[in-house]
């Protein structure tokens, strides 16, 4: 049961991937025996966050005036949030679906939110996955699916990646994913046309390997959303599999939670 449950049980990134997939409008809840939170969702795009240290940051973002510093403090703050929640590892999860916005959280009107540009979810797990690399180095479009293409790709994902192109080795993540192929993102990227071998790790599933040809880029936009496409040309049908029953479980824990709720 994805709508509530321990966090030992269900990793809470699944729980925010299958809320962004399913376009939910509520509150998800974490406690723990050190620090709670909560995250407001509006079409399964995050509005905002609280938590045990980040309260404070909330209240700010919400007297900033300009809309575009705002929304530029309002990602921060739910960046905190959410490295704090995603950092435990035992405690609980409620998500309560709200039928309207909700309008307040902790003493703070959250309206003026609402009146900028929501912050993609996987955008934000995103950023997040990249900061604790680059940290762990030191001494997952709006929308469950994009119909442009002959297969359908369901967004967010969040999928650690790594595409080998002779000697050399890209890392990165996979924030859509399809039989046919899948977006790559990463600080350093292969050129159109390369191919290459592409590892992934789907949970549940084990590991995917697929030869991958970087079809087309696309350059940093105003999104921020810079990466390349890849195509499986030919991926081994084993592989097709393990991506469907993936792609199959994701869909059946966001029916359960329209089910459910």
């Amino acid at each position: 049961m994805i709508v509530s449950g321990k966090l030992e049980n269900v990793p809470l990134l699944d729980v925010l991937q299958v809320l962004a997939y399913s376009k939910q409008t509520g509150a998800l809840f974490v406690e723990s025996p050190d620090t709670s939170g909560t995250i407001i969702f509006v079409k399964g795009a995050i509005v905002c966050g609280e938590s045990s240290s980040t309260r404070l940051l909330l209240a700010k973002a919400a007297r900033e005036v300009e809309p575009q510093s705002r929304r530029a403090f309002r990602r921060v703050q739910a960046m905190a949030c959410l490295t704090e929640i995603l950092s435990l590892r035992k405690g609980t999860f409620r998500f309560s679906k709200h039928e309207t916005p909700q309008s307040e959280l902790a003493g703070v009107d959250l309206r003026p939110f609402y009146a900028s540009t929501p912050i993609p979810t996987a955008e934000l797990l995103l950023v997040l996955a990249t900061m604790v690399d680059k940290k762990d180095d030191a001494p997952p479009q709006d929308g469950p699916a994009v119909h442009d293409r002959a297969h359908v790709r369901y967004t967010p994902t969040l999928i650690e990646a790594q595409i080998s192109m002779g000697s050399s080795s890209l890392s990165g993540y996979l924030t859509n994913l399809s039989v046919g192929g899948a977006y790559f993102r990463g600080d350093a990227l292969p050129e159109v046309d390369r191919v290459g071998a592409l590892r992934f790790e789907l949970r549940g599933e084990g590991t995917v390997s697929t030869e991958a040809r970087v079809a087309w880029a696309r350059a940093e936009s105003t999104a921020g959303e810079r990466g390349v496409g890849l195509a499986f040309d030919s991926i081994p049908e084993s592989e097709k599999k393990k991506i469907r029953a993936y792609l199959d479980h994701l869909r059946e824990l966001a029916s359960e939670m329209e089910t459910t709720l």
